[in-house]
């Protein structure tokens, strides 16, 4: 709000001004979505032993429901204050992405991999320890710590982070599962950064990375498969 000449001027919400309010209004909601982020973590984490079917279900089913809260709460509630088409319009983006996700996790469509190749799990895993920790570290250090930062689980740019990490370190992949994180992408980090919001142009980084793992691993024949065609090969009865 601006005073000019007597006349009081309502300047249009900030987003930085919209996630203090935004989080404020919530708190302690970021630490339930942080809980939610361990199931997640000991989920992709290398099992000693195959993980059960459950196990492998479990981040597509947190971040599932975790982009649903977005598009319901943050997009449809909270960013429709600052532009009420495009908020709803994101709403529905991250609802319909969020019952996906679920979906596939319940369908094991989307499982974490038992067998990620070593820069799968190299660039799985730091996208999710960016979207954790670099990401609200990175965010205090540019100026807007709390009550400002987005944060996982509670804001859309960290939480698309993990999705890729999660997409990278799960088998199979579905294309329709990329299309909200690579949308979200190209239509958020520019807005993002030229408001201050610099750790965002991680989006672009691990979006990057993810789909280059991705198409290195389509190309590359797979470790378990490898395997369980050299015990079937071993299996067959000899002839000679």
């Amino acid at each position: 709000m601006i005073i000019s000449q007597g006349v009081t001027v309502e300047q249009p919400e900030t987003l930085l001004e919209l996630f203090s309010r935004y989080n404020l209004d919530l708190w302690p909601a970021h630490v339930v979505t942080y809980l939610l982020a361990i199931p997640l973590l000991w989920a992709v984490a290398a099992p000693a032993s195959p993980p059960s079917s459950l196990r492998r279900r479990l981040p597509a089913l947190v971040l599932g429901i975790l982009l649903v809260w977005l598009g319901v709460v943050f997009q449809g509630l909270y960013a429709t204050d600052i532009n009420r088409p495009l908020g709803f319009a994101y709403a529905v983006l991250f609802v319909s992405g969020g019952l996906a996700m679920i979906a596939a996790g319940i369908r094991g469509q989307l499982l974490v991999d038992t067998a990620p190749s070593p820069f799968s799990r190299l660039v799985g895993l730091t996208a999710i320890g960016y979207a954790l920790l670099v990401y609200p570290i990175l965010g205090q250090a540019f100026g807007h710590g709390w009550p400002e930062s987005p944060l996982f689980g509670m804001a859309p740019c960290p939480t698309v982070i993990a999705v890729f990490g999660v997409l990278v370190l799960s088998h199979p992949r579905p294309r329709h599962l990329w299309v909200l994180p690579i949308a979200w992408t190209l239509l958020a980090t520019l807005p993002a950064v030229d408001r201050g919001v610099w750790e965002d142009i991680g989006m672009v980084v691990f979006g990057a990375l993810a789909v280059v793992a991705a198409h290195l691993d389509s190309r590359s024949p797979r470790v378990e498969d490898g395997a369980a065609a050299g015990d079937a090969h071993r299996a067959l009865p000899r002839t000679m």
